[in-house]
């Protein structure tokens, strides 16, 4: 089994659990705003991972949530790496703000 359709398999068993615990609504406000209350827990530890691992797994819950497989989230995340990595960006800078693309 290759790395992709292992997490694909991961996240499925994870949307599994995430169904069985909390029902299979969309929850798209709510899982939101879950996010941002684990965005304010990083700003206040930027290095505790177990806060980014929590923003990851609410993202793909969303995802899954909003009307996508967990293959189909799965492949998004790879489809948007390769995208990324073919896009211009400026230079790196020394300053805490968002990094943006160059315009296409």
């Amino acid at each position: 089994m290759n790395w992709v359709d292992g997490f694909a398999l991961w996240a499925e068993a994870k949307l599994a659990w995430s169904y069985k615990t909390f029902g299979k609504a969309e929850r798209a406000e709510g899982v939101c705003q879950h996010i941002e209350s684990e965005l304010a827990e990083i700003r206040a530890d930027p290095y505790d991972v177990e806060e980014w691992a929590d923003v990851i797994l609410l993202a793909i819950d969303g995802a899954c949530r909003s009307g996508n497989t967990p293959r189909m989230v799965t492949e998004a995340m790879i489809e948007k790496q390769k995208k990324n990595v073919a896009r211009n960006w400026p230079p790196i800078s020394k300053e805490n703000k968002p990094t943006f693309h160059i315009s296409d």
